[in-house]
Parts: structure tokens; sequence; C-alpha cells
């Protein structure tokens, strides 16, 4: 007998479990798609879900998932987050740490643990606790690790789990019941709780803290769940709707005070709801899985580690009715929820209801009209209200009899597109208008008609809805909005915002907003004065919205061909589901306002399967996409996020970040700026950037991203860098620069006026030297010898006449050009020289003997003061006998340093006047032009100049 009520419990659980079903989606850690068992799972303040399976720690971000290096055929058993850093504990009771995307040793001095880590927990001081199956739990603090074991008084070693409690208390599940540990004056003290004191199963797999209260949550192996009241220490069974027979409790997610999730080790997933003594379980069953571990992330959606992957549960937000037949998607035309929680349906013809609890979803025909039924509308007396195409308007009252209103002429033959009220009014539109009703003792009596001619805006009301504040507005085709307020009509139109004149369908959300979908224009909605547009920047998947509906939550639901769009007034986004997310609810009606609404604020829309249920939540989920900055490189190589301060050099910079969404992660958009650089935004769907030569100074580097363009309210991540300034730019430098200018400009002036002093003696000398010479030369003795001379060449040889003539000419002409240079080159020298040579063998022939020997390629590139050698050549023709008896010998001979000019001594008994003046004028002019020395004397019976060339 006991085993026929075991399955008949279990047949009615199952029963149970696909009355109301989430949606679920699995997902594998591998491309093969093959199982893998994932132990733990844990969500950090980035957004990312992170995975400990039994072949290593893998990361999630709502697109992917990605194995973590070093943490590959190594099992992860356990997760704790530590900041932005990841911690986890492996199967042989080592830990590692995640840094830069890879798991290292996380050191441990002490005695650290040798057994698997069972659980991990980092408490607000930063201590983290580690519990293992064997070793009780060791506390880690400045990387020691001290164990707490049966040794401290723990009962017993094996600890699965642990959370802390208020007074450094520490509630620790073990198999031998749980144990609350009291750590003070480094003692401890721990106090035993188990069966003796009320608890189902002395094996103890997991505890939890309910939020905001001093209650906490346990789970047993065989005895089910149990509450443990911390503030009274006393131990609570839930008293359960159905007897617990679900297996072992794996882990445990409150959500509030009267809201929890429980795992079990034989698939079940438990929604308990209510308190102690009279609590309620809904059961979903994971086919073939086993549940290890859960998580909700911030957008509702509810997470289960199992032995084969991931699964993704959306009964937080989202579930569905699953119906039977003879329903059929097309065959829907109109749906209402009765105040018991029925909903009613029509297909074609026929009306049917299903209740939306209970076990039992079988389509229940109530009623076979003469017409196809378009509307349908529960009043707050348990009436239900018909329209049909072209038959008019039923009533079917509380008992479930149904009559035509037929004391109304003008609703007999009517086509009821909708039908709308709010106490005792009853308002109806259809193809001719509107006729405002009221229902009084039992009987509808017509107050007033509307149409084109009288305010209504059109004679093609498609929708009439009550709002809140008692208003009636109308969604008309070609008229745009009517509002009726106080007794008058307010129209709306193109002038107004409104995107469109043939309006489909209104709504108002919880927060007393009016919304409405228009033909081809999207959604909109008013801010009490003015319509805005929602267009599909906003992120609607189709312009042609054939329903609205709202949720008590304050969510607005689009439905449109594609599938479904439901708005987040918190995130100002919406969250769309398609076959794209894996749920498979894209096939909807296309049937205008085709929705309904229980008392609970839930909202129902049918699709393909049966019926979607958009669940009126508490919470306030966050579908925003999370971002992150993963890397920052320079010349791409990778550098620490932490590093904040790069050399003028490093200004090839590269940012990868990456967009985290598990509401829509197909559809992310990204935008950036560089502040600092360029204040506009740029939107990308890529992944990263690249700002190259970067000029010095701060920036700010922002990212967000959005499952839109329009950004509204987007989450955003930023990295702030500066690019210092080269040496040359800093104070300091251009300090010493301005000193080194200043010094440079005084050391300038300086030499420039030693120089102009150099210059003007240098000119002086020349001055001297020229006067000198040409007076030398101008004297009446040379002028009277080289006249004779001419003289006797004229009559002894006019031609050689007119060469001498030539050279003397060439050698005043030369005198003059060179007179006001320091320098000349060796070669014009040279040529005054020659023609001074020329006109003085002229006059003593053999007489004078003057050899050379100067290489060409020193005569081009070398210089010497002008006329020296003309000078040297005539005190040398000046101060010696020049005879044939006894001739003078003169050789010039040059090398790369300097030239030589030797003549042979052959003194005049009387010596001319201004003797050793030239030498003297020569030796001044080289000291002005350089710190090389000349030479001249006698030497070996000779007479010996040496000059420097330059």
């Amino acid at each position: 007998m006991r085993n026929y009520l075991a399955i008949l419990l279990t047949v009615v659980c199952c029963g149970m479990a696909i009355a109301q079903r989430p949606f679920t989606r699995d997902y594998w850690l591998n491309e093969s798609g093959t199982d893998m068992k994932v132990n733990t799972i844990k969500q950090d303040p980035n957004g990312y879900l992170w995975l400990g399976a039994d072949d290593g720690l893998y990361k999630y971000n709502g697109r992917a998932i990605v194995p973590v290096q070093g943490a590959i055929h190594k099992a992860v058993t356990a997760i704790a987050l530590q900041g932005a850093d990841v911690i986890v504990g492996h199967k042989d009771g080592s830990l590692a740490i995640l840094t830069h995307d890879t798991l290292m040793p996380y050191p441990l001095r002490g005695m650290p643990p040798a057994n698997s880590i069972s659980d991990m927990y980092v408490d607000e001081r930063g201590i983290l606790w580690l519990c293992t199956e064997g070793q009780g739990f060791f506390m880690v603090f400045n990387s020691v690790a001290v164990a707490c074991n049966t040794t401290n008084g723990l009962s017993d070693n094996f600890v699965y789990n642990l959370t802390m409690m208020p007074g450094r208390r520490i509630l620790v599940s073990t198999d031998q019941g749980m144990n609350m540990v009291h750590i003070e004056n480094k003692k401890l003290y721990v106090n035993a709780i188990t069966t003796d004191n009320g608890l189902p199963d002395n094996i103890v797999r997991v505890v939890k803290h309910v939020p905001n209260t001093s209650l906490y949550w346990a789970g047993t192996q065989s005895g089910g769940v149990a509450i443990y009241n911390g503030s009274t220490g006393k131990v609570h069974v839930p008293q359960l709707d159905t007897p617990w027979h679900w297996g072992q409790v794996n882990d445990i997610l409150p959500i509030s005070s009267n809201k929890t999730w429980v795992a079990t080790e034989d698939g079940y997933l438990l929604l308990l709801t209510g308190d102690v003594t009279d609590m309620h379980v809904q059961v979903f069953a994971l086919q073939d899985k086993k549940i290890n571990k859960l998580s909700i992330g911030k957008s509702g959606a509810l997470w289960c580690a199992t032995n084969a992957g991931l699964t993704l549960v959306t009964d937080e937000y989202l579930k569905y009715l699953p119906i039977s037949s003879p329903y059929k998607l097309d065959q829907v035309n109109a749906m209402t929820c009765t105040a018991d929680g029925s909903i009613w349906f029509s297909l074609d013809n026929k009306l049917y209801t299903v209740p939306s609890r209970g076990s039992n979803f079988k389509p229940t025909l109530r009623y076979t009209a003469t017409a196809g039924i378009k509307s349908l509308f529960a009043d707050k007396n348990n009436n239900l209200w018909i329209g049909t195409l072209g038959k008019g308007l039923f009533r079917m009252d509380a008992k479930g009899k149904t009559s035509a209103v037929q004391n109304i002429p003008q609703l007999q033959n009517e086509t009821v597109l909708d039908i709308s009220g709010q106490g005792d009014e009853l308002w109806v539109s259809g193809l001719n208008g509107v006729e405002e009703l009221q229902l009084t003792d039992n009987q509808l009596q017509l107050i007033k008609i509307y149409n084109k001619r009288n305010g209504a805006g059109s004679d093609y009301v498609y929708q009439v809805y009550h709002d809140n504040k008692g208003r009636k507005w109308l969604a008309t085709d070609g008229g745009g909005i009517t509002m009726y307020s106080n007794g008058a009509f307010k129209q709306f139109t193109a002038a107004d915002g409104l995107p469109g004149n043939v309006v489909y369908t209104l709504t108002e959300d919880a927060y007393g907003t009016i919304w409405a979908s228009a033909l081809d224009a999207g959604i909109c909605w008013f801010d009490g004065t003015r319509w805005h547009k929602l267009s599909q920047q906003y992120g609607i998947n189709d312009v042609n919205v054939a329903t609205l509906a709202a949720n008590t939550s304050g969510q607005v639901i689009a439905v449109h061909k594609k599938g479904l769009d439901i708005w987040y007034p918190q995130s100002k986004q919406f969250r769309s589901y398609s076959r794209r997310q894996g749920i498979h609810i894209d096939s909807v009606s296309e049937i205008l306002k085709l929705y309904a609404k229980d008392t609970r604020g839930n909202v129902y829309i049918p699709f393909e399967q049966g019926f979607v249920m958009i669940k009126n939540s508490s919470a306030k989920y966050d579908i925003r996409p999370d971002i992150h900055i993963q890397s920052l490189s320079v010349f791409f190589k990778e550098e620490g996020l932490n590093t904040y301060q790069f050399n003028h050099n490093q200004n090839h910079i590269s940012f990868k970040y990456e967009g985290i969404s598990f509401a829509n992660p197909d559809k992310l958009y990204y935008r950036y700026k560089l502040e600092g650089y360029s204040n506009s935004w740029v939107v990308t769907n890529d992944e990263s950037v690249t700002y190259p030569q970067l000029l010095p100074g701060n920036y700010t580097f922002r990212v967000q991203s959005s499952v839109n363009t329009a950004f509204i309210n987007a989450n955003e991540d930023i990295c702030r860098f500066s690019i210092s300034l080269p040496v040359w730019r800093e104070k300091w430098f251009i300090t010493l620069v301005i000193f080194a200018i200043l010094g440079l400009v005084y050391y300038i002036t300086n030499r420039r006026e030693k120089n102009l002093r150099k210059f003007t003696s240098l000119q002086k000398e020349r001055m001297m030297f020229e006067y000198e010479h040409l007076k030398s030369q101008v004297n009446p003795h040379f002028l009277f010898n080289s006249l004779n001379t001419l003289a006797s060449l004229i009559e002894e040889d006019k031609n050689i006449a007119s060469d001498y003539t030539t050279h003397l000419s060439d050698l005043y002409r030369n005198m003059l050009a060179h007179r006001n240079e320091d320098l000349i080159t060796l070669e014009q020298e040279w040529e005054i020289l020659n023609n001074y040579i020329y006109i003085q063998n002229s006059r003593f022939g053999d007489a004078l003997i003057v050899e050379t020997q100067v290489p060409d390629y020193i005569m081009q590139n070398k210089k010497i003061v002008p006329l020296a050698l003309q000078l040297i050549v005539e005190n040398a023709i000046k101060h010696n006998v020049v005879s044939k008896s006894r001739p003078l010998h003169i050789s010039i001979i040059a090398d790369e340093e300097s030239i030589t000019i030797r003549n042979s001594l052959n003194p005049k008994i009387s010596k001319e006047k201004g003797a050793g003046l030239g030498m003297v004028n020569i030796k001044n002019r080289y000291n002005l032009l350089t710190k090389k020395s000349i030479y001249y004397g006698i030497s070996d019976k000779e007479y010996v100049v040496n000059l420097p060339l330059l």
C-alpha cells in the first residue's frame, strides 16, 4: 500500500511539474555537446558566471563558455570571490587564484587541506573559509591556514558548507548535524544541532541564510528541509502540502522570506512558497539530470549546475502553460482572465477555459457561439462578456448561463472588436463607433454612442482601454488616439507626437504611463502632454506590434510576428524572446490585443504550445548587459589594468572589452570614447579598439554595452591612464634648457666680441700689410726696374714685351682682387707668385732660379694668407745679391700640413729700409686666424720660412 501511495505521489507531482513550466535551455561546456559535470557555480560583480567542472574552471559571458588556462583536467569543486579575484578549490584539496585569465597556485602556509574542497566563502574581513570532505573546515588569513575539526569540538570532519552569522558565529553543515561555531579570544565554542533538536536528518548537506532575516535553511540527505532560527535557536520543519520524496538536497537558494528554490540529487527543482506552517511546493523536473548548485543573476535567470552541464531556468520571470488539443494558435481570437484565475479563450466560435494553476490543463468547452468570437471581457461581477463577428454582444453570468444582449439595437448585428469596463461601466467598440453601457440591477443600458461625428475620432475603434485614473482611451483606424475624460474627448494625432493615425492597441504600465502601438511605427508612450516613439533604435524587433500588455511589475510586453519584446522600465531596454535564445516562443499570434491578465498581475500571451506567462515579480530585475575591460595593451603587449602611467613613447594603446549578457546575448552593441582624445562616442559591434600616437596627457577610456543603439542607462566600465611628457618637455628640463640657452647666448656674445676684436686686428694687419706691400711694389725703384725691363724687351722682342706687360697687369689685378680676403687657396696665391716670378725672371734672367714641388691636390684644397708667398720671395730678392756670378736659389716645397720656402743666402752689403716688417705682418695675420705657428730664420746657410696650410 505504501509503495502504491509513493507511486501515486510521484505521478501527482509530475503532473504538477508539467502544469506550469519554466522555459529551460541546456548549455554544454564543450563543442561536442557531451555531458560534463558542473560541481559549482558563482557569478562575480562583473557579471561573469564561473563554472567549476570536473575538468577545470570555465567562464561564461552569455555567449560563449570558455575554459580557463591552467585549470584543465583538474576538478574544481568550489569557487569563492574576493573582490575582483576568483579563488577555486580543487578535488585534491589544492587552491588556485585567477590572475590575468590564468589559474595560478594559491599560496598556503600552515597545514593546508589535502581532501576535496566542498565549499569556500570569503567574509567581510577578507578571511577565506574552506570546507573539506574529511578535514573539517579551515580559516585562511594572510595565506596561513588554520584547521577546525573534531579535535576542536566539531561534531564531524565531513563539512559540506558554512554560512556566517551575526556576532562572529558560523553555521556549519556536517554529516553529524549542524554546528554553530563561535570564535572568541582565539577559542572555538561549538554547539551541535541534530535530530535531537528537531532536524529531520543528521546528514545536513547545505545551510543557507534567508536575506534580511534571522532564518537559515537546512537541506538534508533524506529528510528534506528545515528552518533554523538564529535568534531563538529553534529548528522548524515546514509543513509542506506534499510529503518530501524528491531525494537528497544539494543546494538551497533563498529568494525572500517566503520564497526559496531547492535543488535535489534526483533532478528536481523545487520552488517553496509560504511560511513554515503552510508551505506550497512547485516541482520542476530536469529530466535525466542531477542538480548540484543553484545561482540567480541580476536579470532573474536561474542557473542550475548539473551532472550534464549548465541549465537555464526562466521561472523567475517567464514560464508557460502547455495547452493540449483542441488548442490551435491560429484559431485563438480572444482571451481574458476571471477572478478565480481561470483563463478563457476562443477558438473560432467556441469558448474554452483552463485554470492558470493546478494540474489539469486540458481545455474545457464552455460555449459555442453562432459566429466567431472576437473579444472577451470579465467584469467585477463575474460576468463574462462575449463579442462576436456580426452577431453582437453576449453575456455569460456567474452560473454559466449565456444570453445575447437584445435590448440595445445598435449591438445586435455589430462586430464587436473590443470590450472594456470599470465598475458598472461597460464600453464596447466596433465598426460603428463605441457604445457606453451601464449595468444596473443586472440590466444593461445604453448611455451614449460615440463615433467620428461626436469626437471619437473614427468609427472603426480597435480597442477601448480604461486607465487607473478613470480615463478612456480609444485606439482607432485613421483617427489616431482619443482620450475621454470628464465628459470630453481629446484627440491625439501626429501634431502631438503620435507616430501614426492607425493605432492598434493600448495599455498602461504600473507607473501610470500609457503606451500605444501604431501601424509601421513601433510603440510610443505618453508623458501627459505628448507622445514619444520607441523606435527600433531602442531594440524592438518589429515595428508592427499587434498586442501591447503590461504586468503589475511594470514590464510592457510587445507581441509581433517575430516573437516577444518586453520593456524593462528600470533597465530602459527590451528583453527579447525568440528561437535565437533557444526559447521557442516566436510562433505567436498576430491578432490585435490578444492577451489576458490575472488578478496577480501576470500576463498571458498565446503561442504555439500554449500560453506564455510573463510573471509579475516583486524583484526589480536588471537586464542591462554588463561590460568589462579585459586588457590594456601597449604596442600590442598586454599590460596590467592597474598600470596607469606610461612613458611618452608608450603611446600606442589598445583595449579589449567584453559585454556580459544573459538576457539578450545575441544582440550586443558597444560604444566607447577616450576623454582627452575625443569626446564623441563611437558605436560598434567590435570588442577592441586601438589609439595610436597618443599625445602626452591624462586620458579616461569609457566603454558601454547595450542591447540597442540608444544606450539609455547603459552600464559602463572605465580605465584611467596618463602618458607622461618627454624629458625635453618637463619643466625642469625646460628650465635647464633656458639657462643653457642664456649661457650659450652669453658665450656667443662674448666670443663674437672677441672675434670682432680679432677681425678688427686682422683688418688692421691686412691694411698695414697691403699698405707696406703696395708701397714696396709701387716704389720708384721697382717701377724704374720694371719699366727699364719692359723698354729693353720692347727693343728686343715685342711679343715677349707684350707677355711681360700682361703678367705685370695680372700681378696688380690679383693683388687688388684678394687684398680684402683673410684666406685664399694656394692655387690663387700661386698665380700671384708666378706673375711676380715672371717679372723678376725677365729682369734677372738665369740669376734667379726658382724650384717648386707642390702637388695639384694641395693647390686646390689648402689655403694660405694672401700675398704671403709673393712677399717672402720678394724679401729674398730684396735682401740678397742676384747676379750671374752669384745666382739666387729659391725652393718652394709643400705637403699636407705646411709649405716651406728656402733661399740661398747672398746678403747685400747695405740692408734696405723696412727689413723684417713683412714677416712680422704675416706672423700677426696667422696668429689671428689659427693657433698653428709659423717659422722663419736661417738654417744650414739658408733662409727658411715655414707657413702652415689651412
